[in-house]
């Protein structure tokens, strides 16, 4: 049985995507490991959010390279750069983009007889292969559900949107059932990640449905913990801090991400550019006892002094969790 070895980098949605991977390969006969010394074949899960990501994605690159490995570079890298990985480290056997590592078996047979191959589609476009059992790399009290992927914003610093597409919900039905299976396997807390998970369901359902996700997910016996990341602030709507402040099983935990706290700041990076203090307010007033995590852009281009100033005034006036 030939066994195969996976490196993944980057964040916790790319994590889902390696366990994806592993569980591809487990369907089709393959051995899996995280170990690299066991095999002569290695896929490495990339990421290229900023720059210093790369550079870790490239090092580990080179170093299976070194070792003497079949290297294929899979995820966000490859997507951004296919062209340029192969003309910088000819070596690599293959690359395959975001939206296309369900190919990963075909890949795997083709560079047992092609030089290089690229499967890194030109417009990405990610939908959920619900067939396919994560195989988990980080088996614990707690795992990551992947509840939707792309993204329908185009903030000025983020290269997402064109690295993974646009928005794509999964079905609830579908999330709902990978959580019991995880409760099953002695998961007790779930982690709900998406580029944006308060837009979850729009795209499907017409509406958000995160508040209903929540109620459906707190209904499962055996699970402890919910907790929800990149919540985006136009959605966070009444209804939804209703719903985490009820549901028992929900942490009351919000984390947001809101860049920066200047209007003009905010137009420049394209994002919602309104006073974020009530928004702020509004969380600690619905949700007893909460913790809100949020995170700041600072040097962006246009910003002055007073900008700066700005967002310090609003963090110590906010008192962020």
């Amino acid at each position: 049985m030939k066994k195969i070895a996976l490196i993944s980098h980057g964040c916790a949605k790319n994590l889902v995507d390696s366990e994806l991977i592993l569980g591809i390969l487990a369907q089709n006969g393959y051995k899996i490991t995280l170990n690299e010394n066991e095999t002569d074949t290695v896929i490495v899960n990339t990421c290229s959010f900023i720059c210093d990501a790369e550079k870790e994605s490239v090092r580990s690159i080179l170093e299976m390279i070194d070792a003497g490995k079949n290297v294929i570079v899979t995820g966000c890298l490859a997507q951004k750069h296919a062209q340029e990985l192969k003309e910088a480290i000819p070596e690599i056997k293959a690359v395959i983009g975001t939206t296309d590592f369900i190919k990963i078996v075909d890949v795997l047979e083709k560079i047992k007889t092609e030089d290089f191959v690229n499967e890194v589609s030109k417009e990405p476009n990610f939908i959920y292969p619900e067939k396919v059992e994560r195989q988990q790399i980080t088996m614990g009290a707690s795992s990551y559900i992947k509840i939707a992927d792309g993204c329908n914003y185009r903030c000025g610093y983020c290269v997402i949107p064109y690295l993974r597409g646009n928005y794509n919900s999964r079905k609830m039905e579908d999330i709902i059932l990978e959580a019991k299976n995880m409760v099953k396997k002695g998961v007790t807390e779930i982690i709900l990640v998406a580029q944006d998970t308060t837009g979850y369901g729009i795209d499907i359902y017409k509406k958000p449905m995160l508040a209903q996700l929540l109620k459906e997910l707190n209904k499962i016996e055996g699970l402890g913990w919910i907790r929800v990341m990149y919540a985006y602030p136009t959605q966070m709507s009444d209804e939804l801090l209703k719903t985490i402040n009820d549901c028992e099983k929900v942490v009351k935990y919000v984390d947001i991400p809101l860049q920066h706290s200047h209007p003009e700041m905010l137009k420049l990076m394209s994002r919602p550019s309104f006073d974020y203090r009530p928004m702020s307010e509004n969380i600690r007033k619905r949700i007893k006892d909460v913790s809100i995590r949020t995170a700041f852009v600072v040097g962006y281009p246009g910003e002055t002094e007073e900008h700066f100033e700005h967002l310090c005034s609003f963090v110590r006036d906010m008192k962020f969790n």
